[in-house]
């Protein structure tokens, strides 16, 4: 049973008491993107024909005006209020719903509204596109969002310690790697519970402090690096696997698994040294950061030889998808086919939609099917499984009042199947479930079935 903690301080109060609107927002807000569906596994080799994405200096202005196509498209119909999550976990205000943060980008816009004033509803929206299920002119929200954000930035730039990390960190891997291992070994030392109280002057920093998972002290690839990468016999495809920042640095048993599950697939895997998707810098409005991601993974893209990019992260496929042609993990694994399980799993489950898997990718049937098909797994719907959990990347940290009521909101839903273990696929969606449920990655789950048990565990 998902009984975890159902008096964790994170979900305390239920969802039905009275609720304030949430404190002034903080920058960062890395959630997911917005792209079409996945197309089929194909040969990708130097492929070169995606639009490239300009990197242009621009003011606060020329940022507004250039979003004005979209601002009028919005009808202000009011359907999207069924589809907001923050609308739904902040109260009856309309600037937390889509119609009212694009009336306050026109506001902006027109010159009626300082550009700050818009700060509180841009910086908290999930960018998960939930309400364009209920948009009739499917108005482009995360790109307005963005655009809006990249504005701000002009007027209020990120924090320095963002800024490294977007700039410097995640364009990286092999400074990624190093601070994820410094910090693990930091964890082991306590200085997490003695630097607490020193951070509480910085709540962003304060909040991933006490929230975040123990860091595993070891990285994916070099996990990676005992692995066999090629299957027995004739491989039926070649694949790069996109390591995303996330399961390299605090969930690389993950990877791990996704990558075993491939090869179980048939499949001969390689593993490209990508740098960030590019997501965090674009959701943040640093998209000159972002375009210069892309290119990169471009550059890379076109030296490889492959059938098909594979990312299991939903967030990463989504916004990969702009510069490259990426297939989603699940959706790849019912077209090429898996064996036969080796291993029985007698499990009660229930399964958590990332916010890009079903809305950005259209994707959401795919893991459902690979769960059931698992010998003796019980697989049971929750409500409200499409519900966004209030991870989204840096939301669950600059967003804590929201995104605790999202988790509230997702825990009595969870709760109510009476399923042993969440199964979910997006590193967001894991750090913020996994902080009061049992959950587990799709890859894992799918290795306990398809693949012998690992060397040393």
């Amino acid at each position: 049973m998902l009984d975890r903690a159902s008096d964790h301080p994170a979900v305390r109060g239920p969802a039905s008491e009275p609720r304030s609107a949430p404190n002034h927002p903080r920058p960062v807000d890395y959630a997911s993107g917005h792209i079409s569906e996945p197309p089929s596994h194909r040969r990708l080799a130097r492929s070169t024909h995606h639009k490239r994405e300009a990197s242009v200096q621009r003011s606060p202005v020329q940022w507004l005006k250039a979003l004005r196509p979209d601002l009028e498209r919005c009808n202000k119909c009011g359907f999207c209020m069924a589809g907001c999550p923050t609308y739904r976990a902040g109260g009856p205000l309309e600037w937390l719903t889509t119609r009212g943060r694009v009336s306050l980008i026109q506001d902006a816009l027109e010159g009626t509204i300082p550009l700050s004033a818009i700060a509180p509803a841009v910086e908290t929206c999930l960018l998960c596109s939930a309400c364009l299920d209920h948009c009739p002119p499917k108005v482009d929200i995360t790109a307005l969002i963005t655009g809006a954000r990249a504005a701000l930035r002009e007027e209020q730039p990120l924090p320095a310690p963002a800024r490294f990390l977007l700039r410097q960190v995640l364009p990286r891997p092999r400074l990624l790697r190093a601070l994820a291992m410094t910090g693990a070994a930091g964890q082991r030392l306590g200085l997490r519970r003695r630097v607490g109280p020193l951070l509480k002057r910085w709540p962003t920093l304060h909040r991933a402090n006490e929230c975040g998972p123990e860091l595993p002290g070891v990285t994916a690839r070099r996990l990676l690096k005992g692995e066999s990468l090629r299957p027995e016999g004739t491989a039926k495809a070649r694949v790069a696997y996109f390591l995303s920042c996330t399961k390299e640095a605090i969930y690389p048993r993950a990877a791990v698994a996704a990558v075993r599950v491939l090869v179980a697939a048939g499949c001969e895997v390689v593993l490209p040294e990508f740098p960030c998707c590019g997501l965090p810098c674009s959701s943040a409005g640093d998209l000159e950061g972002a375009a210069r991601l892309a290119e990169r993974q471009r550059e890379i893209m076109a030296s490889l030889d492959v059938d098909a990019l594979v990312s299991d992260d939903a967030s990463c496929a989504a916004h990969l998808k702009e510069a490259v042609p990426v297939v989603e993990f699940a959706s790849f694994l019912l077209e090429i086919g898996l064996p036969e399980a080796v291993h029985r799993i007698e499990r009660k489950v229930t399964w958590h939609d990332p916010c890009s898997l079903r809305y950005a990718l259209k994707a959401e049937e795919a893991p459902r099917r690979l769960i059931q098909a698992i010998p003796g797994i019980e697989y049971v719907e929750a409500a409200e499984a499409d519900l966004c959990c209030g991870g989204a990347g840096s939301f669950m940290l600059t967003q804590p009042e929201l995104a605790d009521r999202l988790l509230q909101m997702k825990l009595e839903a969870l709760q109510a199947t009476g399923a042993q273990q969440v199964v979910t696929s997006s590193p967001s969606c894991l750090i913020q479930l996994g902080r009061v449920l049992p959950v587990i990655s799709l890859a894992e789950l799918l290795e306990e079935a398809y693949c012998a048990a690992r060397n040393g565990g």
